[in-house]
């Protein structure tokens, strides 16, 4: 009797308490949700620091399951506050969450999980949250929920990775591995992820999915995106999901082999919705390397759509606009291997149903005529011939380079100094790239044949850099340096030089030029030449792995000659660049080619790992080390054995191909595990040269323009080896390249106040790289102008930095002002331009591979084409900023006259005055409307020089000088135009109304049916508002005349248009007046 009352008097002293401590006015508890405390301000967990849970927990040893429940009911609305008091009893407790007989286990288990979070340990926390059913609820917005949430899908993420992992090294099925994982932790998942969908969180129950390893829960996300009860719920939530899904896969896929799988998911998603996206379906297919669904798109897209067409003014159907798009795309690419597959591939299947309805009737014939002739177009745009020309037509029209600034670097270099005297030549390489605009190598032709030997050769090769793309009159431009059949060689070195150029031009369309370079190349004997002829063979050749073109590059590289071998091996490296065995892809998704390429890959690493072991030429043995980096482009996983032979050799000359091997292999993926040993070889090799290496490829592996690689290199930028702190330099430079960064600009501006002077040559040379299509109006700029002038004038400055200062010059102003450096577009990497950049970087050992550069220049441009793949003159684009901000630098010429006027200047005849003065007077009589009319036509005319009025920043003036109006916050851009990165979010698209009117319509693709009905004629094919590179136009009215943008490309066009400008200017000017009549002068006496 007495154990029973004292039990019931403890239980009543218990009631009491918690009665009183529910109503005290400080503040109570909050128990409206299971499994949760909440207080007010702070106050209840003042009052019970006083108290003591002492007495509950002596009731937890009790025999009496019910007193354990209610002293467990109660220690939960405590715990929060006195968590130090019951970790002491955590063992009794842990027990009875253990007791499966025990009816209070779960309030035991959600006890302990909450003594555990106090404790820190969530991992022991969360496994007694789930063994809690369900009094713990994950939609509680508490700390401790949220914080078990986030270790649940923490937990499960890392599980499910592992496992998908550990089954794709067994080769087995991920899901069948699946067992390992806790079971609880799945149905929590599962509501997050349904709760995301509900509440119209789309992107992250993707990212989750995605980071899950969980197609299944992806496409269940995707699909339920269009039926939310929300606002988000619409067939545009789908798309939406479908662009962050595709995105999130280059960032948060992981292995290559998850990638693969989750691109192809992307695509049936793509396919099933009504209104497919076939742009979108072709970046994830170039993605997958899948050239013959790229081929099947494009084909099925050209194909009759049974609508009379027999008109010639026939507005193109909308497919094949969009087909043009897509060809334009893959072309922008830079994947030659890739295009040329898609090209035969689309060869093959439009000239099948052509052939079978070349013999039907009446509509079957004329669609059949019809489609043949858009498959023709189609495969024009895929050989690169269109958008060669209109690239070649934008950088020859728009070239505003200032032929100054390369007279003022010639005039501050020494003449003797041969390596000054090549920079200045590859300044203006850089400079003029793609224009055809020789102009300054004309006007100084004694001071060019000052160029001897090896410099003789760069500057041969600087022709291939300003012809860029100028295919169809290559060998023409060379023909005085190439090798003659007859014999009678002026300079071997003008030769194999002019050899170098030829695969430059040819660059991505090399099928016509590489004939001729094999045959120069086995009749060539001297090592110079064939040098030429392996780096022209090479990049015109760039990734078709040709089993005949290796052989002969593999017979000069077998003739143990230093400098022939060295190219052979870059040679054979471009050849198979990119054409690895990767891990992840199908086996039968490339076809026979692409095995053939792997096994002619494979088998070629051996061969020259083997030689570069017998050789004794250093040369040799880097050239090789060189071209199996070029190999391991993209392979990823797929290239870990030839990266770990590489790295681990006892050569650092191999080691060194390693470091570049394991940064072209993971471009741009970001991966940890690559960075991790990138990281350990820069910190630990014994090798300068392999340290250097190690960080420059940094800049390859890290995303362009990621934030990451300032934080990743920023100690390194410190490092006490020199070598560290240069390849620190380049990285920046490759990641940050055409992208303006401050974190990298500052980083850089340290380096190049280096003691060093290779260090400060790299900054600068980085610096430019990063800044190369960057507006004048960010001070970064002039102000970087300004310092490399001071750099290169100054005669105490050394060599090495003078020569990074020179090259920077080059590269700022890269082709004409109008072109800029990127790796990467739409997450689609540039094999060309990243090739490019890695070759240029070997520099350091062999000056002309700086030239290499050039082939990473790309048109900073917005060329509109019709479907005629002509450009309309009279579309034009906004500019949502002023003129001044995106306007081209101005020249040095106007200021040197204002320098010369205010020194006074030369003295003026007076018959100039007065012709001067006749023209004033002629003006200002037919001034007044009419001449305030031509000037605000003029203002938006783009002129003959690139400058586009207002719209190129250069204002419009007075004759007083004054500035005529303040600028409008807008300037429109005509067609083809000017569009620099930062600039590409303020562009929209425009066209003038059909009545002539000022006002603009916005044609964007949302309310392009408003547009269409407000009058506009033109409005893009593409609805993602990218307002950079070729963009085809759909034609609203197609049977109305057209004005059309005059094209003149070729060299010798350029020399004849620059004749008629000059004699076209000399009969604008005024005749003088006529001398006086013959007379015999007689002094006076």
């Amino acid at each position: 009797l007495p154990l029973i009352l004292r039990r019931r008097l403890i239980l009543k002293a218990v009631t009491m308490a918690s009665a009183l401590v529910s109503s005290h006015p400080l503040g109570g508890l909050n128990n409206n949700k299971p499994g949760g405390a909440h207080y007010n301000n702070g106050s209840f967990s003042t009052f019970m620091s006083t108290k003591s849970a002492a007495g509950l927990l002596a009731l937890l040893e009790e025999s009496d399951d019910r007193l354990k429940q209610h002293a467990l009911s109660c220690l939960l609305k405590v715990v929060d506050a006195l968590w130090f008091q019951v970790s002491s009893s955590l063992p009794l407790i842990e027990a009875l969450a253990e007791d499966e007989d025990f009816e209070g286990a779960q309030m035991a288990g959600l006890l302990c999980a909450r003594v555990f979070y106090h404790l820190g340990e969530t991992s022991e926390a969360l496994s007694y949250a789930l063994s809690a059913g369900a009094l713990f609820d994950p939609s509680d917005a508490s700390e401790f929920t949220q914080t078990l949430i986030a270790k649940c899908i923490e937990t499960y993420v890392a599980a499910r990775q592992a496992t998908y992992d550990a089954a794709l090294k067994a080769s087995t099925s991920a899901d069948g591995a699946a067992a390992d994982i806790d079971k609880r932790i799945e149905p929590v998942v599962e509501r997050m992820l349904k709760a995301c969908v509900d509440d119209g969180n789309t992107e992250q129950a993707v990212g989750l999915a995605i980071d899950c390893r969980r197609l299944d829960a992806l496409e269940t996300a995707v699909s339920q995106s269009a039926m939310g009860g929300n606002a988000r719920g619409s067939p545009d939530a789908v798309a939406a999901a479908l662009r962050y899904a595709l995105n999130a896969a280059h960032t948060c896929a992981g292995s290559r082999a998850f990638r693969i799988e989750l691109l192809r998911v992307l695509v049936r998603l793509h396919r099933a919705q009504t209104d497919v996206d076939h742009l979108a379906v072709s970046r994830i297919l170039v993605h997958l390397g899948d050239a013959k669904g790229v081929a099947e798109l494009l084909a099925g897209l050209v194909a009759p759509s049974g609508d009379s067409m027999d008109a010639e003014d026939a507005a193109v159907p909308e497919p094949v606009l969009v087909a043009y798009q897509v060809a334009f795309e893959l072309f922008e690419a830079e994947q030659p291997p890739f295009l040329a597959a898609v090209r035969t591939e689309v060869e093959t299947m439009v000239k099948q149903p052509a052939a079978e309805s070349v013999e039907g009737e009446g509509a079957a014939a004329a669609a059949a005529t019809t489609t043949s002739t858009h498959a023709s177009v189609l495969l024009r745009i895929l050989s690169g011939t269109v958008p060669m020309h209109l690239r070649l037509e934008f950088l020859y029209s728009k070239n505003s380079a200032d032929l100054l600034v390369l007279k003022g670097v010639k005039d501050a270099i020494d003449s003797r100094s041969s390596v000054n005297h090549g920079a200045c030549v590859l300044a203006n390489a850089y400079m003029h790239t793609g224009t055809t605009v020789d102009t300054f190598l004309r006007e100084n032709l004694d001071w060019l044949s000052r160029s001897t030997n090896w410099n003789k050769f760069s500057a041969t090769a600087g022709l291939g850099c300003i012809h860029r793309g100028h295919v169809a009159q290559s060998r023409a431009l060379l023909a005085p340096y190439l090798p003659r059949t007859g014999g009678g060689s002026s300079s071997p070195y003008s030769e194999g030089g002019a050899l170098y150029a030829l695969g430059l031009i040819h660059v991505n369309q090399g099928s016509s030029a590489t004939p001729f370079l094999l045959q120069s190349l086995r009749a060539a004997s001297h090592e110079v030449i064939q040098h030429g002829a392996c780096l022209g063979v090479g990049l015109a050749s760039m990734g078709t792995a040709d089993a005949e073109t290796y052989e002969d590059l593999k017979g000069v590289l077998y003739t143990d000659n230093a400098v022939a071998g060295e190219a052979a091996g870059i040679g054979i490296g471009l050849l198979l660049a990119g054409r690895m065995a990767r891990a992840g892809d199908a086996p039968s998704s490339g076809g026979d080619a692409d095995d053939a390429a792997s096994a002619l890959c494979a088998s070629a690493s051996s061969e020259l790992l083997a030689y570069a072991h017998d050789t004794s030429h250093e040369k040799i043995s880097r050239g090789i080390a060189i071209g199996l980096a070029l190999m391991c482009f993209g392979a990823e996983e797929g290239a870990d054995t030839l990266i770990a032979t590489l790295c681990n050799d006892t050569s650092a000359v191999l080691r060194y191909g390693g470091m570049l091997a394991l940064g072209l292999a993971y471009r741009g993926t970001g991966s940890n595990a690559a960075v991790a040993k990138l990281l350990h070889h820069a910190v630990s090799d014994a090798s300068d040269d392999v340290r250097r290496a190690a960080v420059t490829s940094l800049g390859f592996v890290l995303p362009p323009g990621s934030e990451q690689c300032a934080h990743v290199v920023g100690l390194l930028a410190e490092s006490y080896n020199s070598h560290v702190r240069y390849g620190a330099a380049m990285a920046l430079g490759l990641c940050h390249c055409g992208s303006y960064s401050k974190t990298a600009l500052e980083l850089l501006d340290t380096m190049s106040k280096d003691g060093v002077d290779f260090v400060r040559q790299g900054a600068a040379i980085a610096k430019a790289m990063c800044l190369v299509g960057t507006p004048e109006s960010v001070k970064d700029v002039p102000a970087f102008r300004k310092a490399l002038e001071k750099s290169y004038k100054d005669k105490h400055e050394e060599t090495m930095a003078k020569m990074g200062s020179i090259m920077a010059v080059g590269i700022l102003d890269a082709g004409g002002r109008n072109c800029t450096l990127s790796r990467g577009r739409d997450n689609v990497p540039r094999m060309t331009s990243t090739l490019g950049m890695a070759l240029f970087m070997q520099y350091w050992y062999w000056y002309p591979l700086s030239y290499m550069l050039s082939a990473s220049f790309s048109p900073c441009a917005m060329i509109a084409v019709n479907g005629k793949l002509a450009m309309p003159s009279n579309f034009v684009a906004c500019c949502d900023a002023k003129a001044s901000v995106f306007a081209y630098p101005p020249k040095l010429s106007s200021d040197a006259g204002k320098e010369k006027a205010r020194k006074g200047g030369a003295a003026v005849l007076s018959t100039t005055a007065k012709a001067a003065k006749m023209r004033k007077q002629k003006a200002a009589a037919s001034g007044g409307e009419g001449g305030k009319a031509a000037m605000e036509t003029e203002s938006s005319v783009p002129t003959k020089g690139g400058a586009e009025g207002t719209a190129s920043g250069d204002g419009a003036a007075t004759e007083d000088g004054k500035k005529e109006e303040e600028e409008t916050p807008y300037n429109l851009l005509s067609n083809p135009c000017r569009v620099v990165p930062t600039q590409e979010t303020k562009v929209r698209f425009f066209s003038l109304p059909s009545d002539g009117d000022a006002a603009m319509t916005d044609v964007s693709h949302e309310n392009s049916l408003a547009a269409a009905q407000a009058g506009v004629r033109y409005t893009p094919v593409r609805g993602d508002g990218a307002t950079c590179g070729i963009v085809v136009l759909r034609d609203s009215r197609p049977e109305d005349p057209e004005e059309l943008v005059a094209t003149t490309t070729s060299a010798e066009g350029a020399e004849e248009q620059a004749a008629a400008g000059g004699a076209a200017a000399a009969e604008e000017e005024e005749e003088e007046e006529e001398p006086p009549a013959p007379f015999e002068y007689q002094p006076e006496a």
